[in-house]
């Protein structure tokens, strides 16, 4: 990547701060594209990124946006929130609006540009199959439990269809769950380890459901992979591994040496949800090169090792 112009969309978000990162280490240009009303405090530390303020169903800003940073590579990280089943099916509504159409858009407008990029890669997930076998596989037919799955899965679909017409190269690329330091405690890793570091007990709900999860420096390599070769519209980028939410929590509190009894569990194999959240590598073993090469014990100590330093940190500052 050294040298390359690089978009990274959703730049402050969790994924996209470890991404600049790395691709700042490597010698490339990185514009971060973020929206206007977005914290950018998380990037500061990143030094010689240069930080962009748009809103992406902008049309006319994105052309203009396009047209004077020439990127190279587009990493289009920026994602809708999930929400709740909401009256008026407004959370549907809001699932299309933040999922393909916001994608097409962004697409139209690279397109426009005089100077389109080779390759864009976006940030796709494995919840988009939904409750289907598994191991998930590119060609299946995906059946989404949910609107964030569904809109993200249509934009997925969308990118496919509109290959032919575009300019450059485009992959969907859909990550398994992704752990790692500076995560929010909305998500089940960070949530456990700071619970348990802290020693406050912790219950988790759906023990044996099972899932496949990736260190972010091995999602980092992936999506850098896909975007120096796009092997296939979609591609999974996951570790084809589904430990059980117990063994995960077990495994924690271990590491932590945390006090016996904090864990408790919900009964076995609960109803509802999709209990196993599981995808096949192979297409970017095959096309791209990349495999996940961090085993979970190993992510799992150094993003122990990540939040304990934070946390003596944020006590020496108080």
């Amino acid at each position: 990547m050294r040298g390359a112009r690089i978009l990274v969309t959703g730049a402050a978000g969790f994924i996209g701060r470890h991404l600049c990162a790395r691709l700042l280490a490597d010698g490339a240009s990185v514009h971060a594209l973020v929206r206007p009303t977005t914290d950018v405090a998380p990037l500061a530390p990143l030094q010689g990124i240069a930080v962009d303020r748009a809103d992406l169903s902008d049309r006319a800003a994105m052309e203009a946006l396009a047209a004077r940073l020439e990127p190279d590579i587009v990493f289009h990280l920026a994602s809708g929130d999930h929400r709740r089943p909401a009256d008026g099916l407004s959370d549907a509504r809001n699932a299309i609006a933040e999922g393909p159409a916001l994608f097409v858009d962004l697409l139209a407008a690279l397109a426009a540009a005089p100077r389109p990029p080779a390759t864009l890669v976006r940030g796709a997930s494995l919840a988009e199959y939904g409750p289907i076998a598994t191991p998930y596989r590119e060609d299946q037919r995906e059946e989404p439990a949910d609107s964030h799955a569904a809109g993200a899965m249509a934009a997925t679909r969308f990118g496919a269809m509109l290959a032919p017409r575009l300019p450059f190269a485009t992959v969907s690329a859909r990550l398994a769950l992704i752990y790692g330091p500076g995560q929010s405690t909305r998500f089940l890793v960070p949530s456990l380890i700071r619970r348990l570091m802290a020693g406050h007990p912790v219950h988790v709900a759906r023990p044996t459901d099972r899932r496949d999860l990736m260190h972010v420096d091995d999602a980092v390599e992936g999506l850098i992979a896909v975007a120096r070769t796009p092997a296939s519209p979609i591609v999974n980028l996951c570790t084809g591994q589904g430990p059980t939410m117990r063994a995960v929590a077990e495994g924690i509190a271990a590491e932590l040496e945390a006090p016996t009894g904090l864990l408790s569990f919900g009964p076995a194999d609960p109803p509802g949800g999709t209990p196993v959240l599981i995808g096949a590598p192979d297409v970017a073993a095959r096309g791209c090169g990349w495999r996940a090469g961090i085993p979970l014990a190993e992510g799992l100590a150094r993003t122990i090792a990540a939040e304990r330093q934070a946390a003596g940190a944020e006590a020496l500052a108080c």
